[in-house]
């Protein structure tokens, strides 16, 4: 009984491993950055980075180091919107797009 069970618990743990869903793939895109405050010209730590698609739903996002460097990764390919957003600033939106140039 003891080896069927330990047989069968090997072939489901194999099986699950057979296809990785869409959703694990890796995504295409990166998008990376600087975020610096218009006058003093000063970078700004610790802003939200927000990635959306065309309906507004968030899709990824990151935050800025303590140089205002950021690096979000996993972007889906197509058209999305980057939001860069901080306390007492005014939300910044940009349209990117994200293809696969070989």
């Amino acid at each position: 009984m003891k080896k069927i069970l330990l047989l069968l618990l090997t072939i489901l743990s194999i099986s699950s491993y057979a296809q990785m869903p869409k959703s694990i793939l890796p995504k295409p895109g990166s998008v990376s950055g600087k975020v610096v405050d218009v006058n003093s010209k000063e970078p700004l730590p610790y802003v939200n980075i927000i990635i959306k698609d065309a309906a507004k739903k968030v899709l990824t996002g990151g935050i800025t180091d303590e140089n205002g460097l950021f690096n979000v990764k996993n972007i889906p390919e197509g058209n999305s919107i980057v939001e860069i957003q901080f306390i007492g600033y005014k939300t910044v939106s940009k349209p990117i797009t994200i293809n696969r140039d070989n």
